[in-house]
Protein backbone atom coordinates (compact mmCIF):
# COMPACT_ATOMS: atom_id res chain seq x y z
CA UNK A 1 0.00 0.00 0.00
CA UNK A 2 3.17 2.52 0.71
CA UNK A 3 3.77 2.02 -3.10
CA UNK A 4 0.41 2.87 -4.03
CA UNK A 5 0.40 5.81 -1.72
CA UNK A 6 4.21 6.64 -3.45
CA UNK A 7 2.89 6.49 -6.90
CA UNK A 8 -0.16 8.69 -5.88
CA UNK A 9 1.69 11.38 -4.18
CA UNK A 10 4.23 11.64 -7.24
CA UNK A 11 1.25 11.90 -9.71
CA UNK A 12 -0.30 14.41 -7.59
CA UNK A 13 2.56 16.58 -7.47
CA UNK A 14 3.15 16.54 -11.31
CA UNK A 15 -0.32 17.50 -11.91
CA UNK A 16 -0.78 19.92 -9.30
CA UNK A 17 1.06 22.64 -11.54
CA UNK A 18 -1.49 22.42 -14.29
CA UNK A 19 -4.91 21.60 -11.77
CA UNK A 20 -7.71 24.33 -12.18
CA UNK A 21 -10.29 23.78 -9.49
CA UNK A 22 -12.73 25.76 -11.77
CA UNK A 23 -12.92 23.76 -14.25
CA UNK A 24 -13.09 20.21 -12.60
CA UNK A 25 -17.26 20.30 -12.28
CA UNK A 26 -16.65 16.42 -9.67
CA UNK A 27 -14.52 18.52 -7.44
CA UNK A 28 -16.67 21.60 -7.30
CA UNK A 29 -19.44 19.55 -6.67
CA UNK A 30 -18.11 17.83 -3.86
CA UNK A 31 -17.10 21.18 -2.43
CA UNK A 32 -20.68 21.98 -2.74
CA UNK A 33 -22.20 18.80 -1.19
CA UNK A 34 -19.23 18.14 1.29
CA UNK A 35 -22.13 19.08 4.16
CA UNK A 36 -24.51 16.46 3.22
CA UNK A 37 -24.51 13.16 5.10
CA UNK A 38 -22.92 11.43 2.68
CA UNK A 39 -21.14 12.02 -0.94
CA UNK A 40 -19.27 10.52 -3.91
CA UNK A 41 -16.39 12.16 -5.67
CA UNK A 42 -17.50 10.93 -9.08
CA UNK A 43 -14.71 8.77 -11.12
CA UNK A 44 -14.42 6.74 -14.05
CA UNK A 45 -16.69 3.85 -13.90
CA UNK A 46 -13.43 1.23 -14.06
CA UNK A 47 -11.90 3.20 -11.25
CA UNK A 48 -12.84 2.71 -7.26
CA UNK A 49 -15.44 4.68 -5.83
CA UNK A 50 -14.47 7.45 -3.61
CA UNK A 51 -17.16 8.49 -0.95
CA UNK A 52 -17.22 10.78 2.11
CA UNK A 53 -19.79 11.83 4.97
CA UNK A 54 -21.02 15.49 5.96
CA UNK A 55 -19.31 17.56 8.72
CA UNK A 56 -21.82 16.69 11.18
CA UNK A 57 -21.35 13.14 10.57
CA UNK A 58 -17.54 13.32 10.48
CA UNK A 59 -18.27 15.19 14.05
CA UNK A 60 -19.92 12.48 15.80
CA UNK A 61 -17.21 10.05 15.38
CA UNK A 62 -14.85 10.46 18.26
CA UNK A 63 -11.34 12.07 17.54
CA UNK A 64 -12.31 13.07 14.33
CA UNK A 65 -12.31 16.23 12.08
CA UNK A 66 -12.09 17.71 8.67
CA UNK A 67 -9.18 19.73 8.25
CA UNK A 68 -10.98 22.38 4.83
CA UNK A 69 -7.69 23.36 4.84
CA UNK A 70 -6.57 19.98 3.28
CA UNK A 71 -9.94 18.53 1.69
CA UNK A 72 -9.48 19.90 -2.05
CA UNK A 73 -5.72 18.34 -2.32
CA UNK A 74 -7.05 14.99 -0.16
CA UNK A 75 -9.89 14.94 -2.90
CA UNK A 76 -7.03 14.75 -5.72
CA UNK A 77 -5.22 12.14 -4.03
CA UNK A 78 -8.41 10.44 -3.40
CA UNK A 79 -9.14 10.57 -6.88
CA UNK A 80 -5.67 9.03 -8.07
CA UNK A 81 -5.73 6.63 -5.18
CA UNK A 82 -9.12 5.78 -7.10
CA UNK A 83 -7.32 4.33 -10.04
CA UNK A 84 -4.65 2.92 -8.35
CA UNK A 85 -6.60 0.80 -5.98
CA UNK A 86 -8.86 -0.65 -8.63
CA UNK A 87 -5.96 -1.63 -10.65
CA UNK A 88 -4.28 -3.38 -7.41
CA UNK A 89 -7.93 -4.69 -6.63
CA UNK A 90 -7.87 -6.20 -9.87
CA UNK A 91 -4.34 -8.01 -9.66
CA UNK A 92 -4.94 -9.28 -6.47
CA UNK A 93 -6.92 -12.79 -6.35
CA UNK A 94 -6.73 -12.91 -2.15
CA UNK A 95 -7.88 -9.21 -2.07
CA UNK A 96 -11.81 -8.60 -1.13
CA UNK A 97 -11.35 -4.88 0.09
CA UNK A 98 -9.76 -2.15 -0.36
CA UNK A 99 -9.60 1.16 1.42
CA UNK A 100 -8.09 4.38 1.84
CA UNK A 101 -8.54 6.76 4.44
CA UNK A 102 -8.15 10.53 3.50
CA UNK A 103 -5.52 12.43 6.23
CA UNK A 104 -8.22 14.97 6.00
CA UNK A 105 -9.47 13.00 9.12
CA UNK A 106 -7.02 14.86 11.25
CA UNK A 107 -7.40 13.53 14.98
CA UNK A 108 -9.15 16.60 17.06
CA UNK A 109 -6.55 17.45 20.24
CA UNK A 110 -7.22 16.35 23.42
CA UNK A 111 -8.36 19.13 25.93
CA UNK A 112 -6.75 18.72 29.12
Amino acid sequence: MSFLRSTAERLLAEQSAAFDSASDAPLRRVLEEQDNPLWSLQVPESDAPVRGIGSHELGSIPGLHRNDSMLVEDLKLSRLMSRLLSVQHQMSANVAYTMFVSSDLAPVPRIP
